[in-house]
């Protein structure tokens, strides 16, 4: 998984939601939405500006059908509606997000100058 150079920037009304946990995976390490994202080859900045912009329960079912199918989470696997619920009301309220796009790098042919300056 790689972070997408076209990938939105998330605003600070965002900072809840990756870091937030999910469960332990079976080694009884805690998995936040970022981690269990990762673990699903899925850009986790992308994902969240995706259900930011989604009806409340559809970003709950798109988001508990993810967390279902992670390999070794047995705490997720009890769950997962119930989880995405409460991680989907961490995201920003739909419509009032402040997301904006990463600028397009800009390339200018900068012209010698010769001679001197007065």
């Amino acid at each position: 998984m790689t972070h997408s150079a076209s990938a939105p920037v998330l605003g600070s009304e965002f900072d809840a939601f990756p870091f937030a946990p999910i469960g332990e995976d079976r080694n009884g390490m805690l998995v936040s939405v970022v981690s269990a994202l990762a673990r699903l080859n899925v850009d986790p900045w992308q994902e969240a500006t995706q259900l930011a912009g989604l009806p409340g329960d559809t970003a709950t079912r798109r988001l508990a059908s993810l967390i279902a199918t992670l390999p070794d989470q047995p705490s997720a696997h009890l769950d997962a509606s119930s989880i995405a619920a409460r991680l989907v009301s961490l995201l920003p309220p739909r419509g009032g997000s402040d997301i904006a796009p990463r600028p397009a790098l800009v390339i200018r042919r900068v012209r010698p100058r010769f001679g001197i300056a007065k």
